[in-house]
């Protein structure tokens, strides 16, 4: 994947829904095309998320030319907890595109959220479920990431009520946490 991370506007909406439909139907979890349309949607209009991603290599001779297919996908959000970890990032929806696993694009995803977050923020929480923690385990200890402690968990679970978004719909999280001060 040659092809830089991208802020994703409204004009991806159809590319971030097809995503987020595979990644519903991996996970099985029920949800129809319109619901997530129209989650996406809030969320690239909400002003606490930003939503970045990476469309697959095009197989056009041109190397700055991109396909129309988005195959990587996270959510960022900045949430002030008031309590120890104050202003925060927040990582959701980390997810690729099975074609495209293990070719670097989530390691691309998490790098530049970090990156890009780094001087607004002093720590980065991320929940993943139960069973996706074999695969992201390794490569969230890769970036810096531990497992955060139950008072950490429960501030960051607070802070998220913030926020239009549920979650918990792939089963039981664990939280991580990364302090970047």
């Amino acid at each position: 994947m040659n092809h830089p991370v991208v802020e994703l506007t409204e004009t991806h909406l159809e590319q971030i829904t097809g995503l987020m439909i595979a990644h519903v139907e991996l996970k099985k979890i029920k949800a129809t095309e319109d619901v997530l349309r129209i989650s996406c949607g809030l969320a690239l209009e909400h002003p606490s998320y930003a939503l970045y991603g990476v469309f697959k290599d095009s197989d056009s001779s041109k190397e700055d030319e991109t396909s129309d297919e988005l195959v990587g996908l996270v959510t960022l959000s900045c949430i002030e907890s008031g309590k120890e970890l104050g202003l925060f990032s927040f990582i959701e929806n980390l997810f690729v595109s099975s074609e495209v696993r293990h070719t670097g694009v989530a390691t691309k995803l998490l790098k530049h959220v970090t990156q890009t977050s780094a001087n607004k923020t002093g720590s980065f929480g991320i929940a993943v479920a139960d069973s996706d923690l074999s695969q992201m385990s390794p490569l969230l200890i890769d970036h810096g990431f531990s497992e955060s402690d139950s008072d950490t968990k429960r501030e960051m679970e607070l802070a998220l009520e913030t926020l239009p978004f549920e979650r918990g719909f792939e089963g039981n999280l664990k939280y991580f946490i990364r302090h970047s001060h």
